[in-house]
């Protein structure tokens, strides 16, 4: 046995990997700006080649491949499909851009097992997706009742050790005002406690965290057009503050759920207001009049610089806040499955 790997090992290594013929067809379902397809490697991008897409949406493409890679094909580099293009495979697909995700793949053993799981995963993301719009809701009035009752132990009563053990029930932000009378009043009555110096320090650095009950700050920024455009002007409806921006693939990706949502609820009092995080502003533009974005816009230019995006506490995105009539957040970070059955909940 010993001797038959040695064999094997020394073939190997004479006979190394022979590149062979990938041959990739098929279609790509509601294409709507690119005239071509084009090919490339999912780790580096680098760039295979690039083949025109027939009138019907179909292609056809061969590469040459001396082993198994993971390959990107698509009409742009926002709209791709993930393979695991073996040698000597040949290779269809059928895809829908406003579901890219999901596409129908044959005759590529490790791309089907690949997107078997991917179905499988999302499953049972679904399902506790579906667990977590309940829990949402059931925990948000909870959560609500809990800081309302130590919110009013502390307007009605001069705070004491007792309370300070409660007093991260404030929200900085949120109860700012209270927050720092509370603090100020601790650090008269007793300013060599430990505990009160921190929170004393904290005053100085306060770090946004904005959570499900909070008021978030006011967002004052100019629309495509230069004109500025408040937050505040579209209360007395839901809205989802989304932070996004024109490189950001994660959020591309999410931008089919948001066009389905916002043509479903729209006419029921749903808005976006998506602030941007792009520097460039053609750019930017470029982007909403690309994937047809209807909704409200919003940008300083400034990337991470973005006053909203420090107010807000964004770190990442895509980043999501959904807000009721009176601007207070009902939840964060919600997308897909999750964004879609709160609002269902909220509306049908």
């Amino acid at each position: 046995m010993k001797k038959l790997t040695i064999l094997f090992l020394m073939l190997v290594t004479i006979f190394p990997a022979v590149a062979q013929n990938v041959h990739i067809s098929g279609t790509f379902i509601n294409r709507k700006y690119s005239d071509e397809i084009v090919v490339m490697y999912a780790y580096s991008q680098k760039m295979i080649t690039s083949v025109p897409i027939k009138e019907d949406n179909s292609f056809t493409v061969d590469i040459t491949l001396d082993k198994a890679a993971y390959i990107y094909v698509g009409p742009d580099q926002y709209n791709v499909v993930l393979l695991i293009a073996s040698p000597g495979e040949t290779i269809k697909l059928v895809a829908d851009i406003d579901d890219i995700t999901h596409p129908i793949i044959t005759g590529s053993v490790l791309t089907e097992k690949l997107y078997t799981m991917m179905d499988m995963n999302d499953a049972y993301t679904a399902k506790t997706d579906s667990v977590y719009a309940v829990a949402d809701s059931v925990t948000l009035k909870i959560e609500q009742q809990r800081k309302q009752y130590f919110r009013d132990i502390f307007l009605k009563e001069e705070p004491t050790l007792a309370s300070l053990v409660f007093l991260d029930m404030l929200n900085p932000v949120e109860d700012s005002a209270l927050f720092r009378d509370v603090v100020e009043k601790l650090n008269q009555g007793f300013p060599e406690n430990e505990f009160v110096k921190d929170y004393m320090d904290e005053l100085k650095n306060t770090v946004v965290t904005l959570q499900a009950g909070s008021t978030p700050p006011e967002i004052i920024l100019n629309d495509p057009n230069d004109q500025p455009l408040a937050l505040s002007s579209l209360k007395g409806k839901i809205v989802l503050v989304d932070f996004w921006a024109s490189w950001c693939k994660p959020c591309l990706e999410e931008i089919p759920n948001l066009i389905e949502l916002y043509k479903k609820y729209h006419k029921k009092g749903f808005e976006i207001y998506s602030v941007s995080l792009d520097r460039d502003k053609k750019s930017w533009t470029d982007a909403i009049d690309k994937y047809n974005l209807e909704w409200h816009h919003v940008s300083d230019l400034e990337m991470w610089a973005s006053k909203a995006a420090i107010d807000w506490g964004v770190e990442s995105i895509p980043a999501t806040f959904l807000l009721d009539k009176n601007g207070v957040i009902l939840g964060k970070n919600l997308r897909g499955e999750r964004l879609k059955e709160m609002l269902e909940s909220l509306y049908d």
